[in-house]
């Protein structure tokens, strides 16, 4: 009996020193994982994507265009909502066409520092608004997409080529076109 006690006893410290030596083997892998850095220096400003602001004033109209403050050129796209009771007519350059989503695209690539022409917006009020008085939003959004450059160096619209499509039309050699 004394014997089997020892046999398993041994048994049993094999076992754990077994478990001890390979748990010794992985926590200094762990450690060395842990302790290892690296140190550096410097640094460099990073800009992602194109930086582009509204520029809007109103006198019975609104007056649209949107500057170009990023350090790449860019398409823009605008588009206004109001509600329901009001209508909206859009004039000003032909550089802005009408988009089947409701969008308003700038034809020309607008530079880094650049401006797009101005987009009028006349606003209309119904009959009903203007017999209750009530006050009423118009909401102003402009998109930007930065400029792609193909092989034959012909510019087009960088993302969301779906719904840029629908403005812009690349031709046969890559190159961005006013529908």
């Amino acid at each position: 009996m004394k014997m089997k006690r020892s046999r398993d006893r041994i048994g049993a410290l094999l076992a754990v020193l077994a478990f001890v030596a390979v748990l010794g083997i992985s926590v200094k892998d762990s450690m060395a994982y842990f302790t290892t850095y690296a140190r550096a220096r410097g640094g460099k400003e990073l800009t992602l994507g194109n930086t582009t602001e509204i520029e809007e004033e109103y006198d019975g109209q609104k007056h649209i265009r949107v500057a170009n403050q990023g350090n790449a050129d860019c398409y823009v796209r605008v588009r206004v909502f109001t509600g329901s009771l009001v209508e909206l007519t859009y004039s000003g350059s032909g550089q802005w066409a009408p988009g089947d989503d409701g969008y308003y695209y700038y034809s020309d690539v607008v530079p880094a520092g650049g401006m797009t022409e101005e987009l009028l917006v006349s606003i209309h009020a119904s009959e009903e608004i203007r017999e209750l008085g009530t006050d009423f939003d118009v909401i102003v959004i402009q998109e930007c997409a930065p400029v792609m450059y193909d092989e034959s160096g012909a510019p087009y619209p960088a993302s969301d080529e779906a719904v840029w499509a629908q403005a812009f039309e690349v031709d046969t050699e890559g190159g961005a076109g006013n529908e």
